[in-house]
């Protein structure tokens, strides 16, 4: 069966509409020194790459960036959301944590319909995230101070451990952070997930 013209006039639109999506997104890519010889490249809608830093590394990224760009145009950033985030390889953190900050992430759950565990890695996400701009921006101490002080204010003595997955990006991250200012990675988990509900309790 042939191919008619009002056909390939159709597909030359897609195309038209599709790069223009691209060239976009393409407009958001930011690229963020995180250690000396490492770099964090970021896009809208796309998964953070952490690349060391050399001609090769980089463009072999920038490559895998630009066809991340293309899903991003056609699938939409909500489908390619859930394809990376089955593609990317997760890791697990053991997270000790007050009961009642557990029971807190237990009721936004519900409240959401969604597992505990997608609760638990999108707030760890949102937190480091944030964490990492504030610590850019403000003193160390001042930073870890509030977050510490929020971690304190949920009720009782009682700890309890719990194992969270995360993508790999972000899980080096969090390993950076906890290097760089002395804290262990449960405890930069911990930190995190309890600004991550604060700021999901203000904005929900």
């Amino acid at each position: 069966m042939s191919t008619t013209y009002s056909e390939i006039d159709e597909l030359v639109e897609d195309l038209r509409a599709s790069t223009a999506r691209v060239a976009k997104a393409a407009e958001t890519i930011r690229t963020k020194t995180i250690r000396p010889g490492k770099i964090l490249i970021s896009a809208e809608g796309i998964a953070d790459r952490e690349v060391s830093i050399s001609e090769g590394n980089v463009f072999k990224v920038l490559l895998q960036i630009e066809h991340d760009l293309r899903l991003h145009a056609a699938l939409g950033s909500t489908q390619l959301s859930e394809r990376l985030s089955t593609k990317s390889q997760a890791k697990t953190i053991g997270v000790h944590a007050k009961s009642s900050l557990w029971d807190a992430l237990a009721r936004l759950a519900i409240e959401r319909n969604q597992k505990q565990a997608v609760i638990y890695r999108d707030l760890l996400r949102m937190g480091v995230k944030d964490l990492d701009k504030r610590l850019d921006k403000e003193a160390s101490s001042k930073v870890f101070g509030e977050l510490g002080s929020l971690l304190e204010s949920y009720d009782g003595v009682e700890k309890e451990q719990r194992m969270v997955r995360i993508e790999e990006d972000f899980y080096n991250r969090a390993i950076f952070v906890a290097k760089e200012f002395g804290k262990s990675l449960s405890e930069v988990a911990a930190l995190c997930m309890a600004y991550g509900l604060s700021k999901s309790s203000i904005t929900s």
